[in-house]
């Protein structure tokens, strides 16, 4: 019993959850952070019962599990899975084979971590290695951009000036000149041709301003946001003020579902504005039915760390595991060069992680997409 209890304190004193099986994959033993990670009241409930019935009612090993054949293989065996309770997290989990068949130990230790954190810092590493050198060189490119066109949009309303002044005087010249044509048009044809050229080359200067606005934005560094007191309703619907009419010229429906009781939130509203604005309108971009829609709505989670939960979702295009595994790279896109630079999801997964939140998405190909932006409670400590 002395040895027993000494064993206990052991592995009590081990902040990670930890469980010993036997070769039937039945528990045997495990330590307090386990009781509390899988919310166990009483030991002696789940003692000599399989663990996928002990913690999950099944009558059977949960689907893909390894834990079985690598206690019966006697391997050491590590791999990572999402969270046993919350599909949000990293799990590592690391099984330690017991060996000694003298003393009836057969079978395996089971140590449960969190990785979440690790496994992000280590994206944002490499990351962060990879934008350092391209921010620069894009910051190059567009600035070379940048100087040619603008000699196109400051060109443009001048030669369209001239073009106005010179036009009374070809006019006086058709009219002793019946039949004139040029370039195989008549005048009316001509003239009207040379504005529409006009207007498509400005168009085109637009566009490079706008890409080169894009370029900028991803390539400068950020400045520290000023994070203030928002009325998140209010700000939600003004969001949807700015781009409604935008939204509701590309799909049938637009819902709005926003509880008049949520909480102020601490947050810097530019950026939240920003977000918004760019997942709605990817939304709305993504219709693809006579019958399509977008919902928004908003409500409060269960914990500080999940506080506010906005949620857009669409019943259009989807997409597959391949390019949902991509939307947040900078520059991938699945638009046309007329709808886009590849950079809006970026940017807003970046201003969500300078809130300090996290963006998940949902999607099925021909399905429709959910995007859920999750914001902490910053100010859950304040007095």
């Amino acid at each position: 019993m002395e040895s027993k209890t000494l064993l206990q304190t052991v592995v009590d004193g081990i902040s990670e959850p930890l469980i010993m099986l036997d070769q039937s994959s039945s528990i045997k033993m495990l330590n307090r952070a386990a009781k509390d990670y899988y919310q166990v009241k009483t030991q002696d409930t789940i003692i000599d019962k399989p663990c996928h019935q002990a913690f999950k009612g099944r009558p059977d090993p949960c689907k893909g599990c390894t834990i079985p054949s690598a206690i019966l293989d006697s391997k050491a065996v590590t791999f990572e899975r999402k969270g046993f309770f919350d599909s949000a997290r990293i799990e590592r989990v690391v099984i330690y084979p017991l060996k000694e068949k003298h003393n009836g130990l057969e079978g395996a230790i089971v140590r449960i971590g969190d990785v979440t954190d690790a496994r992000f810092m280590e994206r944002q590493l490499l990351q962060n290695e990879k934008l350092a050198s391209l921010g620069l060189l894009v910051s190059g490119i567009a600035h070379e951009i940048n100087n040619p066109n603008n000699l196109i949009s400051f060109n443009i309303p001048i030669l369209r000036d001239y073009l106005k002044k010179l036009i009374p005087f070809v006019e006086d010249y058709v009219k002793y000149h019946r039949g004139f044509e040029l370039f195989g048009m008549s005048y009316p044809e001509l003239r009207e041709d040379i504005f529409k050229l006009l207007d498509n080359v400005e168009h085109g200067s637009s566009r490079i301003n706008f890409i080169v606005s894009d370029l900028r934005e991803f390539s400068r560094k950020k400045d520290k946001r000023e994070h203030v007191w928002l009325d998140i309703r209010q700000g939600i619907q003004k969001v949807v003020g700015i781009c409604r009419g935008k939204i509701e010229k590309m799909v049938k429906s637009f819902e709005l579902h926003i509880p008049e009781s949520l909480p102020p939130i601490l947050a810097d509203l530019e950026s939240l504005e920003q977000i918004l604005v760019n997942v709605l309108i990817n939304a709305a971009q993504a219709a693809d039915k006579e019958d399509s829609w977008v919902r928004l709505s908003a409500k409060l989670g269960n914990t500080w760390r999940d506080h506010l939960i906005i949620e857009v979702s669409d019943n259009g295009c989807g997409m597959d595991e391949e390019t949902r595994g991509k939307i947040f790279d900078p520059f991938f896109t699945t638009k046309g060069p007329e709808d886009g630079t590849g950079l809006g999801l970026y940017v807003c997964h970046n201003l969500i992680e300078e809130l300090g939140g996290r963006i998940e998405v949902e999607s099925e190909p021909r399905q429709g997409s959910s995007f859920r932006i999750i914001l902490p409670h910053k100010g859950h400590d304040r007095a």
